[in-house]
This record gives C-alpha cells, sequence and structure tokens, in this order.
C-alpha cells in the first residue's frame, strides 16, 4: 500500500510540473560580439580536429570557435533560473528564465536579441516488425540485412577495404541501451571503437540506458549480426550523444543538437548523423528555409568547419506536415530520404521537398525498412531513420579511402553517385547512393605528376619521368602568349582522324584577389630536358597560382 501511495503521488508531481513552472520557459540569449576574447585552439581541440581542418585547408579556428564572452554571461546571470549551456558558434546562452525576466535580460550590456525556444522533435521512425526464430523468418532476416547494404553498393567498398577506418562518426539521438552489451556492436567494443559519449539532457557521461532510437540508428551505421554487415562504416570510430528525452517533456531540446554539435567538432569528428527532425510547435513550414531554425544554423556551421552532417528527410509526408524539417532543411546538410526495399519506390510516410524557398531536398534516398539492433533483439524496423545512418555509414567508408576530400566535394559525390543522377524528384532526390560510383568519383590517386622549386622570384615546374606524356598534336603553339585566351589553332583536315582520348595538357593560371582569373595557359608537353614552366613571379603578389597534371592539382597563394 505505500509504495502504492508513493507511485501515486509521484505521477501527481510529475502532472503538476508543467503549473509549477508555467512562468518559467528556454530561450536563447544571443550576444554582440566576442571582443577581447583570447583562445588557444591547439589546447581546446582533439588533434583530429586541428588534423580535418588543415586537411580541408580551413584556419585553426574562426570566430565562431571562440568563447562566448564570460561579463557577458555574468550580466545575464542574475536574471535567470538556470544557464542551460552556452553556444559557441552561435554566441548565446541558452537558458531557463521567467518571462517577466526577460526585459531585464533584454537591457544587459551584450545582449543583442532573446529568441523563445518551443519546438517538438520527430523521431524520424515508423514502425517495427519482430522477426522470429523459424527458418523462413530468419532467411528473411538475412534477406534484408544484405538488401539494405548491397542496394547502396556494399561490396565495392568491402572489397577494397573501405570501412570507415580512422574516420570519426557522431551519433546524435535519444538513447543507446545495451549498446555496451550488444553481440551486434562488439567488434566495435573489442578495439575500443566509442570513444567518447555524452547525454546532454541529463549532463552525464552514460548514454547506454533510455529509448532505443539510437541503438537502432547506430546499428545500421556498424553493425554486424551473425557475420552479415548492417551498416557500411563497421571500422569507423564513434561519438554517442544523447541529444533528446522523447518522453515527460512536451517540448524538444533543439538546444541539445547546437551544443552536441560542438562538442563533436571539438573531438574532432568527420561525420554527424541525426536522425532527428524540429518541426511545428516553434515552427511554420514556410520557416524551413534553410536559414531561420537555430539548428539549422548550426548544422551549416558544423559543414562549414570539415563535417559532414546527414539528417534524415522525416517521415510526415502522409501527414499534415508533410515536408521535411529543420536541420534537414540546411543548405549544408546531406538530406536522406527513404524508399521502400521491395519495390525501388518512395516509402508512402517519407517526408517530402523542396525547402520552403525552393532548394531540392532530399539530396539522396537509401533504404528506409531494415533490420535493427532494438533494446533487446534483431527487428525489422522502418522510417527514414534508418535511411540516414545507412548513408552516414556510406559516407564514413567513402571517407576512410581519403580523409583529405573536402567535405563539400564528399557531399557532393555522394548525390552523383545516386542511381537517378542526373535526375531528380523532390521525393528521391538523386537516387540511392552506389558504392561504385562513388569509388570512381573520389579518386584516391593523388601522387604528384610534377615537382614545383622556387628560387630567386623564378618558379619552375618538371613533370616526373613516370608521367611524362608529349603531345605533338596541331595545336600551333606550346603555350598561350600573357593577355591571350587558350583557344585550337583552328586546324581541321578531312585527313586527320579525330582524337580517341584527352590529350594531358599542362594547364595553369593566376587568379586575382577578386576571385577572377587574370590569365590562364595549356602547354603541350614536348620534351623532358626542359621544364614545362619557367616563369618570374615577381608581379603576382596578391594572386593565387594554380597548375594542374594528369590529376595533380598545385596551388600556391603569392
Amino acid at each position: 500500500m505505500q509504495n502504492i501511495k508513493l507511485f501515486v503521488f509521484s505521477v501527481f508531481c510529475l502532472l503538476q510540473l508543467p503549473l509549477l513552472a508555467q512562468n518559467e520557459q528556454k530561450y536563447w540569449v544571443i550576444f554582440t560580439d566576442k571582443e577581447g576574447v583570447d583562445f588557444d585552439p591547439y589546447s581546446y581541440f582533439h588533434p583530429l580536429a586541428i588534423e580535418r581542418r588543415a586537411l580541408q585547408g580551413l584556419p585553426a579556428y574562426t570566430e565562431t570557435d571562440l568563447p562566448v564572452r564570460a561579463d557577458y554571461l555574468a550580466n545575464i546571470t542574475p536574471f535567470v533560473k538556470e544557464i542551460k549551456g552556452v553556444s559557441r558558434w552561435l554566441n548565446a546562452a541558452c537558458v531557463w528564465a521567467d518571462h517577466r525576466d526577460v526585459e531585464k535580460i533584454a537591457l544587459q550590456a551584450g545582449v543583442a536579441e532573446i529568441t523563445p525556444i518551443r519546438s517538438e522533435a520527430k523521431l524520424a521512425r515508423y514502425g517495427n516488425v519482430s522477426v522470429g526464430n523459424s527458418e523462413t523468418e530468419m532467411k528473411h532476416l538475412a534477406d534484408l540485412i544484405r538488401s539494405q547494404t548491397a542496394l547502396m553498393g556494399i561490396q565495392e567498398m568491402h572489397r577494397s577495404n573501405f570501412k570507415g577506418k580512422g574516420v570519426r562518426v557522431a551519433i546524435f539521438d535519444t538513447g543507446f541501451p545495451n549498446v555496451d552489451e550488444h553481440p551486434v556492436f562488439e567488434h566495435v567494443r573489442k578495439r575500443n571503437g566509442i570513444i567518447a559519449t555524452y547525454d546532454f539532457v541529463r549532463k552525464k557521461d552514460d548514454v547506454y540506458k533510455h529509448n532505443d532510437h539510437g541503438t537502432m540508428t547506430f546499428s545500421c551505421v556498424a553493425g554486424v549480426h551473425d557475420g552479415l554487415p548492417m551498416g557500411f562504416a563497421v571500422d569507423a570510430d564513434f561519438l554517442l550523444a544523447i541529444t533528446e528525452r522523447a518522453i515527460w517533456e512536451n517540448f524538444s531540446e533543439e538546444e541539445n543538437w547546437v551544443m552536441a554539435a560542438e562538442w563533436a567538432d571539438k573531438n574532432g569528428v568527420h561525420v554527424i548523423n541525426s536522425s532527428l527532425g524540429y518541426t511545428h510547435k516553434r515552427y511554420f513550414q514556410s520557416q524551413m528555409d534553410g536559414s531561420t531554425a537555430l539548428v539549422t544554423r548550426a548544422a551549416n556551421i558544423a559543414a562549414s568547419k570539415g563535417i559532414l552532417v546527414l539528417n534524415s528527410a522525416g517521415n510526415e509526408g502522409d501527414d499534415n506536415w508533410t515536408i521535411i524539417g529543420a536541420p534537414a532543411d540546411a543548405d549544408s546538410v546531406l538530406t536522406v530520404g527513404g524508399f521502400n526495399p521491395w519495390t525501388g519506390l518512395h516509402t508512402t510516410f517519407g517526408s517530402f521537398g523542396p525547402t520552403a524557398d525552393g532548394r531540392m531536398k532530399p539530396n539522396v534516398t537509401a533504404p528506409a525498412t531494415v533490420i535493427a539492433q532494438t533494446r533487446n533483439e534483431v527487428q525489422q524496423v522502418s522510417g527514414t531513420s534508418f535511411s540516414s545512418p545507412l548513408t552516414a555509414g556510406f559516407a564514413a567508408a567513402l571517407l576512410s579511402r581519403d580523409k583529405s576530400v573536402k567535405v563539400m566535394d564528399l557531399f557532393r559525390a555522394i548525390e552523383e553517385s545516386g542511381h537517378l543522377y542526373p535526375y531528380f524528384d523532390y521525393a528521391n532526390g538523386f537516387g540511392v547512393p552506389q558504392g561504385a560510383s562513388a569509388l570512381a568519383i573520389i579518386s584516391l590517386e593523388k601522387e604528384t605528376t610534377f615537382d614545383i622549386a622556387e628560387k630567386e622570384g623564378v618558379l619552375t615546374v618538371r613533370i616526373k619521368e613516370n608521367f611524362f606524356q608529349p603531345h605533338l598534336g596541331p595545336i600551333a603553339t606550346s603555350s598561350i602568349p600573357a593577355g591571350k585566351r587558350p583557344r585550337d589553332s583552328g586546324f581541321r583536315s578531312s585527313n586527320t582522324a579525330p582524337l580517341l582520348y584527352i590529350p594531358s595538357f599542362f594547364y595553369w593560371h593566376l587568379e586575382g584577389a577578386d576571385g577572377q582569373l587574370t590569365n590562364y595557359y595549356i602547354v603541350q608537353p614536348r620534351t623532358m630536358q626542359e621544364p614545362i614552366l619557367e616563369v618570374n613571379t615577381a608581379d603576382w603578389k596578391g594572386k593565387k597560382f594554380r597548375c594542374f597534371y594528369q590529376g595533380y592539382l598545385f596551388e600556391k597563394q603569392f
């Protein structure tokens, strides 16, 4: 009887919480500047974060990485109930505050804007179907596991041993119960492949409990069941973040997504998967424009730091919302729709594009009915929640081939590997990414094909002997004089057969400070005895030099 009374009292208290806190709400307090802030990126970032920036040709840090000013935080502290979190990227603090104190907060030095947080997250999950133990049911399970990866070309990826090794993947979700015990993840645990975890809802490291949506999505990135890979990135390393409560809270924790993205960046991730969507209760469909939602802005910032962000399109294609949510509306987010693996058609529940401002979404599509590991068993599950992590694993496997690939080049390579490319629509995007096509687009060959030397203001380029291919064709001049545009000589003859391949010309140009090319040249390799280029660089200050030969590009800012 005592236990029953305690249970009834607990439920009563839970029901009263909204009433007790009806004057309190979450807000973003956005600040004006970061003037005078000191920052050492090498002590703050994991070395892999610095490496990623270097490989992407990015600076070690930008203004968005600087800490929020401590004096601005101190100014608002007396007027808030709690500072829930701080975002460097948005230059903002997430606070709990009484609505009657908002005007006081707005008057504090450094406060630029105050935005209420009232959004609802939608898990991009549609339903589960238990798989039994009969011979027929077990065959169905194995067949669907094979299908969910084979449809995207796992054979080509794994045959070449591109399985995500050396790539860090962050998964944002609601919980990862039993990931620390399930055999499906044993291969990851055995090599200590889960390198960091954090529960942004409860402010602790333990993520191995709560809602099992994250367990399912993780299995679609890297799970292995009875020797069959459930996803592509079985050799990747992982950061697991709980960003959503998914129960007992009416309004989602969009701010946790933002803070998790900054945490992932700090810890050197290359890929983020999010199977969450932020839609009504705060936003209108017209605001899915790639710039309104703060979580969308944060996703674009993550991409600007060399991180590939993937997000599920959502499962609202057959309800009143119908379109994608945030951050799937972000221009730099690879948005993944879902298709039926038995028919090859768009799923009835999958959300549609375009964005409110008319951009194409989703970018690609992937199987939306798969076999995944739930809390206790392997099940058939449906939803674009699972098409996105399948594609995230695909991206990580592709990136493990060459981590120097620029993030938007990787983004486009995945798009262009779609089975429909260059056709697209608002249900399928460019279609299902294909491993063989993606590997062909992201070339492994990065060997230098020529040597460059600079001495006393003279730049000299010599083609390496094993790459030298002389061309003795009909072009009139071996180089284009300054101020002229490259063109052929007008040579035509009925007695000369047309080319069967494109000759290996040496290309180079200069780019001015305004981004325009001042002049550009084509040079025909003639002889190994002479350099392909020898030029005085005295008047190149402020210009960018680029040259290209047989797949290798060199560039330098003067």
